[in-house]
């Protein structure tokens, strides 16, 4: 007779590892115990189990067992503050329209004395014609300065009001090609292989722009001056083409992000994870900007889910707030025409 304590649940699955064998009259062997069977209890008798009962314990264990994981997440990189904004706009609308009056001004000048030097050559000499000479070099000067503030000013109203109108995507447009991403790092510092996982940040107080490569006359479309310049060549031969459009494509969104209430949630998606391999998104393009100038850190919250993992993980860091980069910084980058 062989006692066993009779199995509990939440044990792992028990096989025989010995044979018992009792010999029976007439030269046989009457096998009771095999090594490497399972056993099941039915009723008041045990048996080894059929193969569907084997099937069922090991799908049951399956779900209930848990891999082991415990992942962390670095991001790398700083949000933006545009706090100065207002401040800034107010002064790119002051030097714009003071550079471009004394433009003007300078250009008045330049065909008021070739206009006078064209009429006084028409004319004979003489005290007459000295005194005409005079006389159609004022003449000539009011109606050019007329022609030319008048036309000036109207060109200066009508910027000054589009370009306040316009100010919050050029704001954006200067975060999306000027700014720096922050770039998020998870690493499954045990001994598991992760499939399917998912990492979800809520970072509050923020908002989110995508990086974008720079194009042709990008700056003078961010920036536009008050007079466009000139280009000689047609945008036919010199098309605005984001670089980033013809890396290969990914058949998972890597990273992804929506703006829920005051601040934006990002959402990791690798495809697997690795023991003790960092991983980071193919395109880390993601910018962070926020407006309050107190604010020095946001707060991140971020929940982990993946397959053979029971629940969800949960976790908090922090991203700092870049002191240095600001609206006044990208406005120097763009007009520097730097990245």
């Amino acid at each position: 007779m062989v006692i066993v304590e009779p199995p509990r649940d939440g044990d792992p699955i028990y096989f025989c590892h010995k044979s018992l064998v009792v010999p029976v009259p007439g030269g046989r062997q009457n096998v009771l115990l095999a090594d490497g069977a399972l056993y099941v209890r039915d009723k008041m008798s045990t048996r080894v189990a059929t193969g569907a009962e084997a099937a069922e314990l090991f799908a049951e264990r399956g779900r209930d067992a848990s891999l082991p994981a415990d992942p962390d997440l670095s991001v790398v990189g700083k949000a933006i503050c545009i706090a100065d904004r207002h401040d800034v706009l107010n002064t790119w609308v002051q030097s714009s329209v003071e550079a471009y009056r004394t433009k003007v001004e300078a250009a008045r000048a330049a065909r008021q004395a070739k206009e006078a030097e064209r009429q006084t050559s028409l004319l004979p000499g003489g005290v007459f014609g000295e005194s005409l000479a005079e006389s159609i070099r004022l003449a000539s000067a009011k109606i050019v300065t007329t022609a030319s503030s008048g036309s000036a000013e109207d060109r200066i109203s009508h910027w000054v009001k589009s370009t306040r109108t316009d100010w919050p995507n050029s704001i954006r447009h200067l975060l999306e090609v000027f700014a720096v991403p922050v770039q998020f790092t998870i690493i499954n510092p045990t001994d598991s292989f992760l499939s399917n996982p998912q990492m979800r940040i809520v970072i509050d107080h923020c908002d989110a722009v995508n990086s974008v490569a720079i194009g042709y006359n990008t700056c003078n479309k961010i920036l536009p001056p008050v007079e466009p310049e000139s280009h000689g060549l047609p945008i036919a031969m010199a098309p605005e083409i984001d670089l980033l459009t013809i890396r290969p494509v990914r058949a998972v969104q890597e990273l992804s992000w929506e703006k829920v209430g005051t601040g934006v949630v990002v959402t990791l998606h690798p495809e697997a994870l690795r023991s003790n391999t960092p991983w980071s998104p193919f395109r880390n393009d993601l910018i962070l900007y926020i407006q309050d100038p107190l604010v020095t850190e946001l707060q991140a919250r971020w929940t982990f889910t993946a397959e053979g993992i029971h629940g969800q993980l949960a976790g908090e860091t922090t991203v700092q707030v870049d002191q240095q980069t600001n609206t006044r910084a990208l406005v120097c980058d763009c007009l520097s025409g730097q990245r």
